[in-house]
């Protein structure tokens, strides 16, 4: 429940449970949250974490936890990668969580698994000296990095930050291990879009951009359909697209609400638009 939830975060009938919003609201008609919850680490669903007069603990996954702890913003790694500050800034190393471990028994990686079969059925078409920069430019793209390296059987070069987060993480020790800081030791390259490697240099004419787009699957495989010629008859392309979104499929949250089976479901954002209001 990032900035722009409904209730600020909170969930009624359960109004001291506060989920993804931490930040100060003199609006909130609610009671301070007596438990706080952190879904996931994107920049919008943490904000308020970073206050020093954030005390409360907070309960993530052991991965969320180490994201926080290790999280650097962009401006600042960026300005430490390039030697313009000596030292590492976290904003969010001061927190106290509490993390839990959940069952990923049941969960199905179908739909992604689909989606990026696809794509690397795509860039098989392509020169075995073409470079790809894939814009993997926030969290929730790593099965693109999974499907990449076992496709091709090489690994991906990752900027410092992706490199020290990927290793970190106690649930996905194969992310981990198909990743490289050596720029020159593969042809994949995943490395901070702001402040790339010289392997893919924006210039480079050689390089083709694996874009996670957002869309439905009719419009896809039509963009596909176009496409396909083109790298069957040796064209060059600039890019490729790969439906991946980083949240939730209409599918998969359809199945979550069919797993708990709830009386009601509430939306925990709202947009002004008159083609869905009243929708909640």
């Amino acid at each position: 429940m990032h900035v722009g939830s409904a209730y600020c975060g909170h969930i009624p009938p359960y109004p001291e449970i506060r989920i993804d919003s931490f930040a100060d609201s003199a609006a909130s008609p609610f009671p301070p949250a007596k438990l706080y919850l952190l879904t996931h680490t994107h920049s919008d669903h943490i904000q308020g974490l970073d206050a020093k007069s954030f005390g409360q603990p907070v309960v993530c996954s052991e991965d969320a936890k180490r994201m926080l702890i290790l999280g650097e913003r962009v401006a600042d790694r960026i300005a430490f990668d390039k030697g313009d500050i000596s030292e590492r800034k976290k904003p969010w190393g001061h927190l106290k969580t509490r993390a839990r471990r959940g069952d990923q028994s049941s969960i199905s990686r179908d739909l992604l698994a689909e989606a990026t079969t696809a794509l690397v059925q795509l860039m098989a078409f392509l020169p075995f000296d073409t470079k790809f920069f894939i814009n993997t430019w926030t969290w929730g793209y790593e099965d693109i990095l999974r499907a990449i390296s076992r496709a091709f059987g090489n690994q991906i070069h990752v900027d410092r930050y992706k490199y020290t987060i990927f290793k970190s993480l106690a649930n996905d020790s194969l992310l981990g291990s198909i990743v490289t800081r050596d720029p020159n030791a593969t042809r994949f390259h995943a490395c901070e879009r702001f402040n790339r490697c010289d392997c893919v240099a924006c210039d480079d004419e050689n390089v083709v951009y694996i874009n996670p787009v957002t869309c439905g699957v009719k419009d896809w495989r039509n963009w596909a359909a176009g496409v396909l010629p083109k790298l069957k008859a040796g064209e060059r392309v600039n890019y490729l697209m790969v439906p991946v979104s980083r949240h939730s499929s209409l599918p998969e949250l359809q199945r979550l609400v069919s797993l708990f089976r709830p009386n009601r479901v509430v939306p925990n954002t709202m947009y002004e638009n008159p083609d869905i209001e009243g929708l909640d």
